[in-house]
C-alpha cells in the first residue's frame, strides 16, 4: 500500500512492494505473518519514493538497483517502528494494533530483527559506502532510543545530544529546576522586583527619594 502522491514513480513503487513481499518469506509462518502485518498496514512510503526520485534525478540506468535499495530502506524503517512501539508502549500503528500488542512482545521483537537482517541481505550488495552509511544510521537510531529513555521528562535536554543547556552544560552540571533557584526578589512571571515586606507597591525602597542633583526636573505642584 502506498500513498496517493507518488510523483510519477507509481510503477516503480509497485515493484518495491513486490520486492518486499518476496523478501519477508520465511520457513517460520509466524515471522512472515507478523512482517506482512506490519508492511501491509501501509504508510506513506517516503523513503522508497525519495530513493526512486533521486535515482531518476541523477540519471540512473539500472532501476532494479534503485528498487532493491528502496525496499531495503523501507524494511529497515518497518523494523524500527516495531521496536519503537515496544519501547514507547504505543498501542496503535497505522490505524491498527501495534505488532507487539497483537502478537506479543517477544514475537514482535524477533520480527523486527528479522526485517533488519532481510534488509541488509538486500542492501549488502551495494557499494561499501552505502552499506556503511546505512549501518551508521541504524546505529544512530539505537543510540537515540537509549538516549531518549535516559532523558525522559528532562526539560533541560538540548538538541545537541541531550546535554543540559547554558553554562552548566559547559561545566558538566545539570541546571537547577526553577523551583530551586534562589529568590532574587523578582516577580515570577514578569521579572519585576517584588516590594519587601512593609513597603507599599507604589513606594520605592528606602533611600530612593527624588534627588534634585540626579533629577533636575522640577517637582509638579498640585493646584490649590
Amino acid at each position: 500500500m502506498t500513498g496517493s502522491h507518488d510523483f510519477g514513480v507509481t510503477k516503480e513503487l509497485a515493484l518495491v512492494e513486490e520486492r518486499i513481499r518476496e523478501s519477508i518469506v520465511s520457513e517460520e509462518p509466524l515471522l512472515h505473518d507478523i512482517a506482512a502485518y506490519v508492511i501491509e498496514a501501509g504508510g506513506k512510503r517516503i523513503r522508497p519514493m525519495v530513493t526512486l526520485l533521486a535515482f531518476q534525478a541523477l540519471g540512473g540506468t539500472d532501476v532494479r538497483q534503485a528498487i532493491d535499495l528502496a525496499a531495503a530502506l523501507e524494511m529497515i524503517h518497518s523494523a524500527t517502528l516495531i521496536h519503537d512501539d515496544i519501547n514507547d508502549g504505543g498501542e496503535m500503528r497505522r490505524g491498527r494494533l501495534a505488532a507487539y500488542r497483537k502478537f506479543g512482545v517477544q514475537n514482535a521483537l524477533v520480527t523486527g530483527d528479522f526485517l533488519f537482517v532481510k534488509a541488509f541481505g538486500i542492501g549488502g550488495k551495494f557499494d561499501a559506502d552505502i552499506v556503511e552509511l546505512t549501518a551508521q544510521a541504524c546505529a544512530a537510531l539505537a543510540e537515540g532510543e537509549i538516549r531518549q529513555q535516559r532523558h525522559a521528562y528532562d526539560t533541560h535536554v538540548s538538541r545537541e545530544g541531550g546535554a543540559p543547556r547554558g553554562r552548566r552544560r559547559r561545566r558538566g552540571l545539570r541546571p537547577e529546576p526553577r523551583d530551586r533557584l534562589p529568590d532574587r526578589g523578582r516577580h515570577p512571571r514578569r521579572g519585576r522586583r517584588r516590594p519587601p515586606a512593609g513597603e507599599a507597591a507604589g513606594d520605592g525602597p528606602p533611600g530612593r527619594e527624588r534627588d534634585a542633583r540626579r533629577d533636575p526636573r522640577p517637582e509638579r505642584r498640585q493646584p490649590d
